[in-house]
């Protein structure tokens, strides 16, 4: 949902709001603002609410020791990414390329290996490293970040030797024939599988890495150890023919369905998916796989490859772990105890960040507190960058657990402070009158959707109308009114705007609908409606009027309801609504004429009751817009006095270092550099009420668009008049 007119521009926000010392009138402000558009629901607030209860999550691990070529290999390649200069990965681009080298090589000497060779061929070419790294697929949440700048002059020595350097680390790899962090997964696999039995988990898993190569890799492994056929991948691309294959089967089978969004991307998820669900065992997924699918039929769940962002690793456990899973949840992890690094961040996604253990898992109680996950991996990157020793590493480690501990426990005893953490106070019975709500509404909506069903197809002779519990069967097709029973059973879901429902609304609407006499049967049976029930033997006139009120921006249609007994006592609407879902005793009779003078009075109350909720509804659509764009000038012009303000006291500044500076050299570039801010504060001042000019027309601009928006027109169109009579059920007649 994207408004711009909700706040001020970037530069507006940044300035009013991304303050250290930010008031706390502000922050309240800016809480209110936002709980217009933002509301989060915690599972522990849904838990207790009493309408669903989450299962648990274990955590399993598996110890394993690199043999001494795979050790040789790390070593060495980190040796080469901590040197100081390096011709492959150019200045601007060196956290966000070592940082992912690190990556790929802790996941498999096969993925580092194609990772080195792209390596040697770029620095042959002398062409930039960055686009070498598309193995791993999040490049992106680093490259926002970082400059690049590609390095005209190359020593010739000592671009060969780094070359050949990179020519012996490649050929080791390839020489590393057993990876123990595989042998380990082919040992805890089993183990994990009777755990999981054990909780009445199915026997399947996904399993996650952070590189294509290994994913590839890890399929052929576990295919050879008796997994073959039972294998899916998932990852951003999907190019192997088992996939296309796949993805083409799932289309021909969900063809016209509601299953088929038509999204190649989306599809190709859910094929594989289906293909997890129905027949194979073991999903092997990068972090494509860890948003946007939902895999509650499975409870296993392995890090091949670690994230360092805890936000990634609750996210890939939320496939699994989430509304819908029956059973609890195994998560393995790997500990390489050849490397005590390794060691530590498990140790602090497992105990910091209480990852893998209890209820919730951290989104309640930690993730919330931390302001980036990229953050922290930068910050344990460093570390592997920095540390050459054991001692290092535990010093470092030590540090920043003790630096998460105090910025949790700041958060923790300054919640009132938090914007997002418990953001709605009264969530839970919040929580309970949707639920309600929605049920009801859900619950009318598909009875009429079923009752018109009924009435246009169950006429038919041929019998290819068979009516099921909120579902029916149409010429061997079968649609249901709930989206997710028609995904999961593969129907067709009903809604009114598309497919048959909107094919059957439409044929209703086009037919004839004179003036005519209609009996209708009470049946006890549907459930008792006393109201209704208390009209058997009466009749009386009843007339349906649509009024439609549109404006330029929204249109809005209502049902009116009158109707009156033969005494001309008016029935109340409601009970108009029930009448005119009761079956019919008999075939309509016909009437010449209908005098509906009697009817004039409830229909024009039910209007006035109509109109003037619409009213009430732009009264207050009214109101918040105009609250909205005042917020909106004064985030403008706050952000222009905020950076002259801003400004004045970088010339303060500037002027008192000026004065301390001891050559004229630095003092002629310190002037410069002074006159450029006084003119950049006199343009601002100058430009300040021009500013504040366009504010006001805007302003003036958005006030004409809503008062458009708020001019309304009416119109009524009668849809049928009848005389009416309700009877008793044959059964009650016999009774």
């Amino acid at each position: 949902m994207i408004d711009p007119h909700f706040f001020g521009d970037l530069a507006a926000f940044k300035a009013r709001y991304s303050k250290h010392n930010l008031d706390e009138m502000e922050l309240v402000l800016l809480r209110t603002r936002l709980s217009k558009v933002c509301n989060r629901t915690l599972r522990r607030q849904v838990q207790e609410e009493g309408g669903i209860s989450f299962t648990r999550r274990y955590s399993m691990t598996e110890d394993f020791r690199p043999t001494e070529i795979e050790d040789q290999l790390y070593r060495q390649v980190s040796e080469y990414l901590q040197q100081e200069e390096l011709l492959a990965i150019k200045s601007g681009a060196r956290h966000l390329v070592t940082l992912v080298i690190r990556k790929i090589l802790a996941s498999s000497s096969y993925a580092i290996q194609g990772t080195l060779e792209t390596m040697i061929n770029r620095l042959e070419q002398k062409q930039p490293l960055v686009e070498a790294l598309q193995d791993y697929e999040n490049l992106e949440d680093y490259q926002d970040e970082e400059g690049y700048s590609d390095e005209d002059l190359i020593d010739p020595e000592a671009l060969q030797a780094e070359i050949d350097q990179l020519k012996d680390f490649k050929a080791l790899a390839g020489n590393i024939s057993q990876n123990a962090k595989a042998q380990a997964l082919l040992r805890v696999l089993e183990r994990a599988f009777e755990k999981t039995a054990d909780l009445g988990g199915a026997r399947k898993a996904v399993i996650f890495t952070e590189s294509v190569r290994t994913q590839t890799w890890l399929a052929q492994v576990l295919a050879s150890e008796g997994y073959n056929g039972q294998i899916v991948m998932l990852n951003g691309s999907n190019n192997d023919p088992e996939s296309k294959a796949i993805y083409k089967e799932w289309l021909e089978r969900h063809q016209g369905s509601s299953r088929a969004s038509g999204s190649k991307t989306a599809d190709m998820k859910a094929a594989l998916v289906d293909k997890f669900r129905e027949n194979a065992t073991l999903m092997i997924s990068t972090e494509a796989g860890a948003e946007g699918i939902n895999l509650q039929f499975c409870s296993l769940l392995i890090n091949y490859d670690l994230p360092w962002n805890p936000q990634r690793v609750e996210q890939r456990i939320g496939r699994v772990h989430r509304y819908g899973q029956k059973h609890d949840v195994v998560v393995v992890n790997f500990i390489n105890k050849g490397n005590r690094a390794d060691e530590r961040v498990f140790e602090l996604l497992s105990q910091k960040f209480q990852l893998f253990e209890g209820v919730f898992g951290a989104s309640d109680e930690v993730l919330g507190s931390i302001e980036s996950g990229v953050d922290i991996e930068r910050r344990i990157h460093d570390i592997y960058q920095r540390c050459r020793s054991d001692e290092q590493i535990e010093d470092e480690f030590n540090a920043l657990q003790e630096e998460l501990k105090e910025r949790l426990d700041i958060k923790n005893n300054d919640t009132r402070r938090s914007l997002l953490e418990n953001f709605d106070a009264d969530v839970i019975s919040r929580l309970n009158l949707r639920r309600s709500k929605t049920s009801r509404q859900l619950s009318s909506y598909q009875q009429r959707l079923l009752l018109l069903a009924r009435m246009a197809l169950s006429q038919q002779d041929d019998g290819s109308y068979q009516e099921g519990e909120d579902a029916f069967i149409w010429q061997g097709k079968a649609y249901n009114l709930n989206w997710q029973t028609a995904e999961t059973q593969d129907g067709y879901f009903l809604r009114p705007h598309d497919g048959m429902g909107a094919a059957l609304i439409e044929q209703a609407k086009q037919q004839p609908l004179p003036a005519a006499k209609l009996i209708f049967s009470y049946q006890p049976e549907q459930g008792q409606w006393v109201d209704v029930k208390n009209l058997i033997g009466q009749q009386g006139l009843l007339k349906v009027v649509k009024v439609i009120v549109s404006a330029s921006a929204q249109r809005r249609e209502h049902l009116l309801l009158a109707a009156i007994d033969q005494n001309g006592n008016p029935i109340h609407f409601e009970t108009v609504e029930r009448l005119l879902q009761l079956p019919l005793n008999g075939t309509p009779g016909t009437i010449t004429s209908f005098d509906d003078q009697q009817l004039e009075g409830q229909v024009t109350g039910q209007l006035a009751a109509f109109k003037a909720q619409i009213e009430q509804d732009n009264e207050l659509y009214y109101s918040e817009a105009v609250d909205k764009l005042e917020r909106w000038a004064e985030d403008k012009r706050v952000a222009l006095d905020i950076r002259i303000k801003q400004l004045d006291q970088e010339i303060k500044e500037a002027r008192k270092a000026a004065r301390n500076l001891s050559s004229l050299q630095e003092k002629m570039t310190a002037k410069k550099q002074l006159k450029l801010l006084e003119r950049e504060r006199d343009n601002v001042m100058l430009s300040y009420h021009q500013e504040k000019k366009k504010i006001e027309q805007e302003e003036d601009r958005l006030l004409e668009e809503i008062e458009e928006r708020l001019a309304t027109e009416t119109r009524m169109e009668v849809l049928f008049s009848i005389h009416w009579q309700l009877v008793a059920s044959a059964q009650e007649v016999t009774a």
